[in-house]
């Protein structure tokens, strides 16, 4: 990958970061990391179905 696609993800990631910062900004960490193996949980129980 170039420097530009690099700089390109870098800007997405970041802007990624600040939704989520904002979206859970209500959950304290014992919430997010909650939240975060339920949504693993739920992916996995749908990860072999067809698109």
């Amino acid at each position: 990958m170039n420097r530009a696609g690099l700089d390109y993800l870098d800007e997405i990631q970041s802007q990624a970061d600040q939704a989520q910062a904002e979206l859970l900004a209500g959950l304290d960490a014992d919430e997010r990391r909650q939240l975060h193996a339920l949504l693993e949980k739920t992916l996995e129980a749908h990860r072999h179905e067809p698109v």
